[in-house]
């Protein structure tokens, strides 16, 4: 019996932690976590720069890379982290994905949510998280610093001030 309760309680212990792991990110990339190649590891080699694009057959992937400038520099982006840091995630998925907001497995008592039209958006600061979803099924997935990370992201310009901005970080 006690084997049986060991092996229960990791099985609930990696589930657990499957869902943490899948709060922010997307597919173990997290934004101000993971690097450039990290995500090459994943993806594979995209063309160089501060966005890489990558064509799946059920989803397009826009990762976004910091520039590693110090925030003073002229043309920085607002994150104060190495260059070629991941900033951003935008997740596409194709209609064939047929990917439900059940399949993601978020708690979206942690997301505010509005709606336009037919598209309901989820959007949570502190995870880092913006979903579309439109018909039961998600559309995009962005991925972004959470707001526990406003520590390393640059003071407005001209201020001292940080102000905690999720654009910044978003693909567009």
């Amino acid at each position: 019996m006690t084997g049986i309760l060991k092996v229960a309680t990791c099985i609930c212990l990696m589930l657990i932690l499957i869902e943490i792991s899948q709060a922010q990110g997307w597919r173990r990339i997290v934004p101000l976590r993971s690097s450039r190649s990290d995500v090459e590891k994943l993806l594979g080699v995209a063309r160089r720069g501060s966005v890489a694009f990558y064509s799946l057959k059920d989803k397009n992937i826009l990762i976004t890379y910091s520039d590693g400038l110090d925030c003073d520099e002229k043309g920085a982006d607002e994150w104060n982290v190495p260059k070629d840091k991941v900033i951003g995630i935008a997740v596409t998925f194709l209609p064939k994905a047929r990917v439900t907001l059940k399949d993601l497995k978020l708690d979206l008592g942690k997301f505010g949510k509005t709606s336009r039209g037919t598209q309901i958006g989820y959007s949570s600061d502190e995870l880092g998280l913006r979903l579309t979803v439109e018909g039961g099924l998600v559309q995009t997935l962005l991925s972004f610093p959470a707001k526990k990370d406003s520590h390393v992201m640059c003071p407005l310009k001209g201020t001292s001030n940080r102000s905690f901005n999720r654009s910044a970080a978003v693909p567009s």
